[in-house]
C-alpha cells in the first residue's frame, strides 16, 4: 500500500510511516475510496458536448472557490476563482470559469475528462461550502467515410453445400457501456457488451434458417446514443447462395 504524506511539515513524514499501524492506513485509504464513489450530481454528456457545474451559490468578493479533479491519487486543482477573478489551471484548452458565478464550463469534452470533480469555497481560511460532481463521458457512434463503425455481413457456408443457414454478423465500435442487440419484432433475440475490451469492435452473430423470411434489426446501444438497423431475410439471404455479402449499414460508410 502506497502511504501519501499530506503533514505540513515534511521532515516528519519518515515516522509518521513507522506510527501509522496498516489499520490506520487502509482506514486512510478506504475513506477516500468512498469519496470517489459517492458525489452530489451526476452529469452525463456526449462526447465533444459541453457539460456546465455550478456552485448555485451567491458570490462575494472574500470567497475563493477552488474546483478540483478527484483521484485516487489525490486531488488536482483546476481552475480558480478568487476576488472575482478567474484562473485556469488544467484543461486550459477545453475549461472555462465564468467570472460572474464561478460556474466551471467543460466545451467540446473528451472521454478523458470522465471523473469526479469538486468545488470548495472558502472564506477567508474557513470552508463556506463544497459540492462533488460526476461527470461521465460517453462516445456516440460515429459515422465517417472510409472508416465503417457499422457493418453488416451475411455469410453462407460453401464449405458445407448442406447447410442452407444464413449467418449475419452485426458489429460496431466498442466503447465504454455499449450494448449490441438482435431483434425480431419486440422480441430480444440475443444481445452482448465487452466492457473488458473497448478498444476491439463488438460483434453479434445471428443465424437465420432458409425458410425464415422475416425482418432482424440490430441495435447499438450506450446511455446517450442509440442506433438501429433492419434488414429483410430475403435481400440479405437471397437463395441461401455460397458466398459473401457485405455492405455498410450507414450511407456513406464504404
Amino acid at each position: 500500500m502506497t502511504y501519501l504524506c499530506r503533514s505540513e511539515r515534511p521532515l516528519l513524514c519518515p515516522l509518521l510511516k513507522l506510527v501509522l499501524k496498516p489499520s490506520i492506513l487502509l482506514g486512510f485509504q478506504l475513506q477516500q475510496d468512498q469519496v470517489l464513489n459517492s458525489y452530489d450530481e451526476l452529469k452525463i454528456v456526449v462526447e465533444g458536448g459541453n457539460v456546465t457545474l455550478t456552485p448555485e451559490v451567491s458570490m462575494k468578493e472574500e470567497y475563493t472557490v477552488n474546483w478540483r479533479q478527484e483521484k485516487s491519487t489525490g486531488q488536482r486543482l483546476i481552475a480558480q476563482w478568487k476576488n472575482f477573478k478567474t484562473t485556469i489551471v488544467a484543461y486550459q484548452d477545453v475549461l472555462q470559469l465564468d467570472l460572474k458565478n464561478g460556474s466551471l464550463t467543460f466545451i467540446g469534452i473528451r472521454r478523458e475528462h470522465s471523473g469526479l470533480y469538486s468545488f470548495q469555497i472558502l472564506e477567508g481560511k474557513e470552508e463556506h461550502s463544497g459540492r462533488y460532481y460526476n461527470i461521465t463521458v460517453y462516445g456516440k457512434f460515429p459515422v465517417r467515410q472510409g472508416s465503417p463503425k457499422w457493418v453488416l455481413e451475411a455469410r453462407h457456408p460453401a464449405s458445407s453445400p448442406s447447410d442452407k443457414s444464413c449467418y449475419v454478423a452485426c458489429s460496431v465500435k466498442n466503447g465504454p457501456d455499449v450494448n449490441l442487440t438482435w431483434f425480431n419484432g419486440p422480441t430480444i433475440i440475443s444481445s452482448v457488451n465487452n466492457s473488458m475490451h473497448i478498444s476491439m469492435t463488438l460483434s453479434l452473430p445471428l443465424e437465420i434458417q432458409p425458410e425464415n423470411k422475416e425482418s432482424f434489426t440490430c441495435e447499438a446501444r450506450n446511455p446517450v446514443t442509440v442506433e438501429r438497423k433492419t434488414l429483410s431475410s430475403t435481400k440479405w439471404c437471397p437463395s441461401h447462395h455460397p458466398g459473401t455479402l457485405s455492405m455498410p449499414l450507414v450511407p456513406g460508410l464504404s
